[in-house]
C-alpha cells in the first residue's frame, strides 16, 4: 500500500505526526509512506524510519495558488492508494484530490465534501493534535494506550 500524508505546517505537528506513521507501519506492514510537506521540515522526515520519501511543498502556509497546487496534484497521479491529510484546510485536499487518489482521509472541515472521500468528524472531545492523530486508528490506539501503562514515569532530573 502506498500513503501520501499531507504534513501538517508547524514544526511541533509534524513532529507528532510521526505517532500515525508508527501506526500506519503497524497496521500496513511494509506499506510506503511519503509526505507532502513544506521543505523545512525535510530534515525532521528524513530522521523519520518510517517515511520512504519526504516531497517538498513550495507553496507557504495559507496560500492558495490553484494552479500550482493542480500541476503537483497531476505529477502525483497514479501513485498513492490513500492520501491522509493532517491540516483541517480546504487547500490542504486539493492536491490528492488533483492526483485523483482512490481514498482520500481527512477531518471534516472547510467545506471539503468532495474533495475527501473518507471524512473523519472531530468531537470536542478529540481536540488535541495526538489524540486527532491517533483516532484515524482506532485498533491501534487501544494497543498503544495498553502499552504506554506498562511505561514506568521517568524519574526527574536531579540537581548535582
Amino acid at each position: 500500500m502506498k500513503i501520501l500524508i499531507v504534513g501538517p505546517s508547524w514544526v511541533g505537528d509534524m513532529v507528532m505526526a510521526q505517532t500515525l506513521f508508527q501506526c500506519l507501519q503497524q497496521r500496513y506492514p511494509g506499506c510506503a509512506i511519503d509526505v507532502l510537506a513544506p521543505e523545512w521540515s525535510r530534515p525532521i522526515l528524513e530522521r523519520m524510519p518510517e517515511v520512504r520519501q519526504a516531497l517538498s511543498f513550495p507553496l507557504g502556509h495559507g496560500v492558495l495558488e490553484l494552479a500550482t497546487r493542480r500541476k503537483i496534484g497531476k505529477s502525483l497521479a497514479g501513485q498513492y492508494d490513500q492520501a491522509i491529510l493532517l491540516p483541517n484546510s480546504l487547500k490542504s485536499a486539493l492536491v490528492p484530490f488533483f492526483a485523483g487518489i482512490p481514498k482520500r482521509t481527512g477531518w471534516k472541515g472547510e467545506l471539503r465534501y468532495g474533495l475527501l472521500n473518507d471524512i473523519r468528524t472531530l468531537s470536542a472531545l478529540w481536540r488535541w493534535p495526538l489524540s486527532r492523530v491517533l483516532r484515524c486508528h482506532s485498533r491501534t490506539r487501544a494497543r498503544l494506550c495498553r502499552s504506554m501503562r506498562k511505561v514506568a514515569t521517568p524519574p526527574w532530573p536531579s540537581s548535582a
